[in-house]
């Protein structure tokens, strides 16, 4: 078949379009991409403006170098090396992801493709390297593979059970710590979450879950307790708070809830409830012990007092006399006792108080001392009992009237009601003291009773 002059013309013009196209190509590839020439043997023969920058290179610092000095330093006379570039010199393409270092050190990783350019024969006569920055990228995926590997350790010896569902309560995802009710993930991926409640939790737990969607949010530190049948068919008491899952658009997919076995807790504060309670049933039986005992003795007691004072108005001997004030004197003391031993089971009820009692110490000493002059006597011996400094009745009576209203700030009250005494005793009236002290009158009869009722 012959070819016309016009056929021939419109093969040309079809050829200078591939060409024209193929022109557009590489100008865009040279816009985008960074390249570099390399002869056979690694040396660079030239690079465009991408690479340059990429690199921190100018072209006359780098044309008739070897490719070895973007490598890292370990790498260039490693076996792997020499191999790369004998496959290239053998017409072999060879693209990865590479670590490449720049003029100023900083490593970065590049990924693109080293392809042999074939002269006439077929034969390799030098390399172009097209590629592409993916430092940040290759940085993104290795944190990423990372944080799944730590999840995958974390899911797989974690004691917890981690759970995801989607909004209708189907499990999606489980730990293998599942293992610890009795099942594998497979059993329960797929089924609704109401398939492991308790029969009276069943409602309540779809309704916290409902609310749970509706509401869009979960109360910070909210932890729920509630039970999960195990693969054997009995219940344990679990506890887990959600977190809603949302996409990039902040819509609600699902929940993810972290639940332990809390058996041994409850347990131990059942215990505790227990032991506390029977801590407080026996405080109570003690109580109600002493308060009963006390009454019982306390009856007798009285009539031992009534009876000594009885005998103590009748007419005795000295020798007599004294016995019978050591005998109402010993129940009297026996009778404070018991009061004392009562007040145990008010303090344990939370009902004892304490008030305060103006008490003359001379007196208090000699009651004492009688208590044991008959023991004292049975042994041939004299006990006598002697206070001294017992004549200052101003200073008792002051410390008297210092009691009660004038309470917290004593000293105060004691100087002014010695005072008080002393005007009084010169003759002064009782409005007059009062002003001269700058109390009030009301106070000055206080301390007037005081001196005719001394303690």
């Amino acid at each position: 078949m012959r070819t016309s002059v016009f056929d021939s013309s419109d093969m040309v013009g079809a050829f200078l379009d591939k060409g024209s196209e193929l022109r557009a190509v590489l100008a865009a590839i040279d816009r985008s991409h960074a390249v570099i020439e390399f002869d056979l043997d690694g040396v660079i023969t030239f690079a465009n403006a991408n690479f340059l920058k990429m690199m921190g290179y100018e072209l006359p610092e780098i044309i008739g170098r070897r490719h070895s000095i973007f490598v890292p330093a370990q790498d260039v006379e490693s076996p792997e090396y020499r191999a790369f570039w004998e496959r290239l010199r053998r017409g072999d393409y060879f693209a990865a992801a590479h670590r490449r270092v720049r003029k100023d050190g900083v490593e970065l990783w590049i990924e693109g493709a080293y392809t042999p350019v074939l002269d006439d024969a077929g034969r390799p006569c030098k390399v172009i390297k097209i590629f592409q920055d993916v430092t940040e990228v290759t940085r993104t995926k290795k944190a990423l593979r990372t944080t799944e590997t730590n999840l995958g350790l974390i899911t797989k010896h974690t004691q917890d059970i981690i759970l995801r569902y989607d909004l209708s309560g189907l499990i999606e995802y489980v730990t293998p710590s599942c293992s610890r009710l009795g099942y594998r993930a497979e059993d329960l991926i797929g089924r609704d979450m109401s398939d492991f409640s308790h029969p009276d939790e069943i409602d309540e737990r779809r309704s916290a879950m409902q609310l749970l969607f509706d509401a869009g949010s979960h109360p910070p530190g909210l932890i729920n307790e509630f039970r999960v049948r195990r693969a054997d068919g009995d219940y344990v008491w679990m506890e887990g708070s959600p977190s809603l899952i949302r996409d990039s658009k902040g819509k609600v997919l699902g929940a993810v809830t972290v639940i332990r076995d809390i058996g041994e807790k409850r347990r131990d504060a059942e215990n505790r409830k227990r032991l506390h309670e029977e801590a407080e049933a026996a405080n109570r039986a003690k109580s109600e012990f002493l308060a009963t005992m006390g009454h019982e003795i306390r009856t007798p007691l009285n009539g031992m007092i009534g009876t000594a004072g009885a005998l103590a108005r009748s007419k005795l001997s000295p020798r007599q006399k004294e016995m019978v004030e050591i005998l109402e004197s010993s129940a009297r003391s026996l009778h404070v006792l018991l009061n004392d031993l009562l007040d145990i089971s008010r303090i344990e009820a939370g009902a004892f108080t304490l008030d305060a009692t103006p008490v003359k110490l001379a007196d208090l000493i000699t009651r004492v001392a009688t208590l044991f002059k008959q023991s004292a006597r049975q042994k041939g011996l004299k006990l006598i009992c002697k206070v001294e400094g017992d004549g200052d009745r101003r200073e008792g009576i002051a410390r008297a009237a210092a009691e009660g209203k004038y309470r917290g700030r004593a000293p105060t009250a004691m100087r002014q009601a010695t005072q008080a005494l002393d005007l009084l005793a010169q003759g002064k009236g009782k409005a007059e003291v009062a002003r001269t002290l700058g109390i009030s009158e009301a106070s000055i009869y206080r301390i007037v009773a005081q001196s005719k009722n001394p303690p």
